[in-house]
């Protein structure tokens, strides 16, 4: 299903657009609406009130790295916060084509870039960064299940010691194949530290033309002595999920990302089980680190009553959004929903949806805690900043950012028993469902409220009435940013007549190589 307009961004839930971008004024050297935009966006739409002096000089900070890095002699002046925003924004531009005019191999490319991610950097938020062309490309492949030549592994960052941890293999790929395992941890990538890398950057090293060798120096869990890997890239292609059936009547999803196929894949999960008369279901959402807003919101219609309230989000530039579950026909199957600290933001949104209205047992270990949502907006030149824009609640209105979701049958274990013989946490959702399964069985009503089903004539008009539409715009400075959230119909009818809209996407807290 796809989406158009605003998209909000996070762990998985929602969406928000800001189409019609693309009227800039070009001055001598350096498009000033590519500047003004680009802090409109952030100032108007950070989750948190911010200055724009500071959002500039964190800019011009990284800028001036980048050309003393360089050996460039020229050297932006820091803004005066006591300016106006007009002036600061003027005086910055002055000094950019100032910069540009003294020299002949600096690219504006190059400078808009490093000033854009040193805007963005200057907000503090390990969740709001600026995306080179390839990097956005390599979010979008994941997030829709692109192909390309990798190694096979969820990577994150350890809390700890800065390097990265593998979150968790994908199986048949050379990282399983090798024997790597969740909890393991790399230090190096083709001889570079990964002590305070971004996972883009690592991304860039451990992508590559299939066939080729790539080594990792890691140290195994438990280990403090790293050990060179060298694996010889394969081709990745990555579905959202993995089912099985247990013990003839329990109905296995292992969900290791909310992408933008998920939705059709657990629907043809559920359908299999059906054919084969199951009648509880294990969801489990151990090590995945998120995704689409909107899709947590299908994950848990799948399961959950009609027009059960999902997630209520609220943004700094748009008013409280509430987002309720789509049509349901599905018989009240018992649920366990299986959680770890790895498992975030839409991971969260979805098990604390379950919580609430007590349409699950949580099984596991305390959740990630995040509880923000990021909007990622594509830039003219094919890069884009994603921001936080929005926080949000579970239905009990609960906020579980820094805190994580505690389950209600909490059992710790290693990651890296995760599916096997050792599987503790695994063996109690199945001692679970089995004892639910035996001794009773329900329907759920089709829908949370019925006087919605006299008024739900389409799809599309039950899509609006569950989103609880307001017709609200986001910023008074760019056309057409009303939040409108939209099914396959609309959106193909709006597309048609603006084929360059862009889509946005949202955060993840993990990335797959």
């Amino acid at each position: 299903m796809k989406y158009f307009k605003i998209k909000i961004l996070s762990a998985i839930l929602g969406i928000i657009l800001f189409s019609n971008i693309t009227a800039y004024s070009a001055a001598v050297y350096v498009e000033s609406k590519t500047i003004e935009t680009v802090l409109k966006l952030i100032m108007k739409n950070y989750v948190s009130n911010i200055s724009q002096a500071e959002i500039i000089n964190g800019g011009i900070k990284n800028l001036n790295k980048y050309l003393k890095d360089n050996s460039y002699i020229t050297v932006l002046s820091s803004i005066n916060a006591s300016q106006t925003p007009d002036k600061q924004v003027k005086n910055l531009l002055d000094q950019i084509n100032n910069l540009l005019s003294k020299s002949k191999t600096l690219k504006k490319d190059t400078v808009m870039a490093e000033f854009v991610k040193g805007a963005v950097e200057s907000l503090n938020d390990q969740f709001s960064v600026y995306l080179s062309k390839d990097e956005y490309k390599k979010l979008i492949e994941q997030m829709e299940g692109g192909n390309f030549g990798g190694i096979g592994i969820y990577i994150d960052t350890d809390k700890n010691s800065g390097y990265f941890t593998i979150v968790s293999p994908i199986d048949n790929t050379p990282a399983s194949e090798a024997g790597l395992k969740s909890g393991d941890i790399i230090t190096k990538i083709e001889g570079k530290s990964t002590k305070n890398m971004t996972p883009n950057e690592a991304s860039k090293l451990l992508r590559g033309d299939i066939g080729t060798p790539v080594t990792i120096t890691v140290m195994s869990s438990g280990s403090n002595i790293p050990e060179d890997v060298t694996l010889i890239r394969a081709y990745i292609h990555m579905k959202s999920l993995t089912y099985k059936i247990i013990n003839n009547d329990i109905g296995y999803i292992k969900l290791d990302i909310f992408g933008d196929q998920t939705s059709r894949e657990i629907e043809e999960a559920l359908n299999y089980f059906q054919e084969r008369g199951v009648r509880g279901y294990i969801l489990d959402l151990r090590n995945n680190g998120g995704g689409y807003v909107i899709t947590a919101v299908e994950v848990c219609s799948k399961f959950l009553p009609s027009m059960s309230q999902i997630i209520t989000i609220e943004g700094k530039s748009f008013s409280k959004i509430q987002y309720r579950s789509f049509p349901n026909f599905r018989p009240n199957f018992p649920v366990v929903i299986l959680v770890n600290e790895y498992s975030a933001s839409a991971s969260e949104i979805t098990a604390g949806a379950f919580q609430d209205h007590k349409y699950a047992k949580i099984i596991g270990e305390k959740t990630y805690g995040k509880a923000s949502v990021q909007t990622i907006i594509p830039l003219l030149d094919g890069s884009a900043i994603k921001i936080t824009t929005a926080r949000y609640l579970t239905p009990n209105q609960r906020d579980l950012n820094k805190k994580g979701l505690v389950p209600d049958i909490t059992i710790k274990m290693s990651p890296l028993k995760i599916g096997t013989q050792n599987d503790v946490q695994l063996k109690k959702a199945i001692e679970f469902i089995s004892h639910e399964i035996k001794n009773k069985f329900t329907f759920k009503p089709y829908f949370k409220d019925n006087n919605y089903f006299d008024e739900a004539y389409t799809l599309s008009e039950l899509y609006y009435k569950m989103q609880n539409y307001k017709n609200e715009t986001v910023s008074d400075d760019i056309q057409n940013q009303n939040i409108i959230i939209l099914d396959n119909n609309y959106y193909d009818k709006i597309t048609k007549n603006n084929p360059k809209s862009p889509q946005y996407y949202f955060d993840i807290t993990s990335f797959f190589n």
